[in-house]
């Protein structure tokens, strides 16, 4: 995908943002989904990580549990906080996001917007990544380079590699 495409990309995703109660959320007594008013999610591995984590629940213990243990456990920790709000963020049918309704969490869109004035239209998005705690982007551009420079300040020796995967000097 081109830049110059990525705003058309981002606007075609269903992209949701919205503030529930806590306990609105219902889940199913397989632990396969989140049901709330307008709508209804699996509860796959992502989407399970973020609602063990927003409960403060240890994620591998809960992969561990069988399905109905884990949606009884879910259940009661969500009871716990039931009066709480929190915002849902989902893309299509997966939940990627849940946060507390005070956090400024910046829009895809906006950062898509971003990326258009940093880059050329022609430039190639490589990889394009949504989940819970992390936008990433990986384009490809000649108009940009990266300089790491050499914490000795000369050059290193010829290289050669190693059991170890470290380069020893040849020679």
């Amino acid at each position: 995908m081109k830049v110059a495409e990525l705003a058309e990309s981002l606007a075609k995703r269903q992209e949701t943002r919205r503030i529930v109660r806590l306990g609105d959320l219902a889940i199913a007594d397989d632990c396969s989904t989140i049901t709330i008013n307008d709508g209804q999610f699996a509860l796959d591995e992502q989407a399970l990580n973020i609602l063990a984590r927003y409960l403060k629940l240890p994620v591998q213990y809960l992969r561990d549990c069988p399905p109905d243990f884990r949606a009884e456990t879910l259940k009661f920790w969500r009871d716990q906080k039931a009066r709480a709000d929190v915002v849902l963020e989902s893309v299509d049918n997966g939940i990627v996001s849940m946060f507390s309704p005070g956090l400024m969490m910046i829009p895809v869109a906006r950062v898509g917007k971003l990326v258009e004035t940093v880059f050329k239209p022609e430039d190639e998005i490589r990889q394009l990544t949504r989940e819970e705690k992390r936008f990433h982007l990986d384009v490809t551009t000649a108009d940009h380079k990266v300089d790491v420079p050499n914490p000795i300040g000369s050059r290193p020796p010829a290289c050669r590699a190693t059991s170890t995967g470290w380069c020893a000097p040849t020679g």
